[in-house]
C-alpha cells in the first residue's frame, strides 16, 4: 500500500499505528514541492506577496497605516470579484478555484462576472463544441443562468448543482478550458483541478453555531 498526503502533520504517529497493525512500514517524507506555493493578498492597490522577504512577517504595504484600523473590514471595502480575476489575469495567475463558503455566494459571483471572457478564441470553440454536445444530451440539467458565463471560461460548483451539470464543469476545468470556478469547499475533495491559483474569499464561515475562523487544517486544505 503506497498512501500519498500532503496535509498529515502527525505522519510518524500514522507510521507507527500501521506498523503496529498490519506490521513493517516504512515513511518517505519529503517537504520538496515541485511547484512553490506562494502567499499573496489583494487590495485595492494590487496583488503582493503576503509575507516579507524573509518569509516571517506580514509585508509592510499590507500593513494599516496610522489612522486606517478603524475603516478595516466595512463592507464597502470588498473588492470586486472582477477586479480581482484582472489582476490574476495580468500575471498570467489562471486558472483558478475562488472559494466562496456560500451556495448563493458563488452563483452571484458568476453573475457579477458574467460579462468576463477569459478565454481564447481556440478556447472559445472548443468550449462551444463540447457545451453544445452536452447541451444535446442532457438538456435538463442545462443551468441557463450560468449557460453563457460558462461559453466564457466560467463557472460555479457547489452541492446545489445537479451531478451531470458538476461533471461538465470538472470535465472542462481539468482540460484548463474554465478559467474560473467559484466553488464551495466541495472542490476540495481529492478532485484533480489544474489550477494555478487558489483564492480565499474571507477567512470566517458560517457554522450551526455562527461564524468562525478557518483553522489551520482547513486553511491548508
Amino acid at each position: 500500500l503506497v498512501g500519498l498526503s500532503a496535509t498529515i502533520a502527525n505522519s510518524q504517529q500514522l507510521t507507527d499505528w500501521i506498523a503496529a497493525v498490519h506490521g513493517p512500514t516504512e515513511l518517505i517524507y519529503s517537504d520538496y514541492r515541485p511547484v512553490p506555493l506562494q502567499f499573496n493578498f489583494c487590495n485595492n492597490k494590487g496583488l503582493f506577496p503576503l509575507l516579507d522577504n524573509s518569509l516571517r512577517k506580514l509585508n509592510p504595504r499590507l500593513q494599516p497605516k496610522r489612522g486606517e484600523g478603524d475603516r478595516r473590514g466595512r463592507r464597502g471595502d470588498a473588492l470586486a470579484v472582477s477586479y480581482i480575476l484582472n489582476q490574476l489575469r495580468q500575471r498570467d495567475m489562471l486558472p483558478a478555484i475562488y472559494f466562496i463558503f456560500s451556495r448563493m455566494g458563488c452563483d452571484r459571483a458568476v453573475k457579477e462576472v458574467s460579462s468576463l471572457n477569459l478565454v481564447n478564441e481556440a478556447e472559445t470553440l472548443e468550449l462551444r463544441r463540447q457545451i453544445d454536445d452536452f447541451i444535446a444530451h442532457n438538456p435538463e440539467a442545462i443551468r441557463r443562468d450560468q449557460l453563457d458565463p460558462l461559453y466564457r471560461g466560467i463557472a460555479a460548483h457547489h452541492a446545489g448543482i445537479l451531478p451531470a451539470w458538476k461533471a461538465l464543469v470538472e470535465q472542462l476545468f481539468q482540460q484548463g478550458l474554465i478559467k474560473v470556478v467559484f466553488a464551495t469547499e466541495t472542490l476540495a475533495a481529492g478532485i484533480n483541478m489544474p489550477a494555478r491559483t487558489t483564492v480565499i474569499s474571507t477567512l470566517s464561515k458560517r457554522t450551526d453555531k455562527g461564524h468562525r475562523l478557518l483553522n489551520a487544517s482547513e486553511f491548508l486544505q
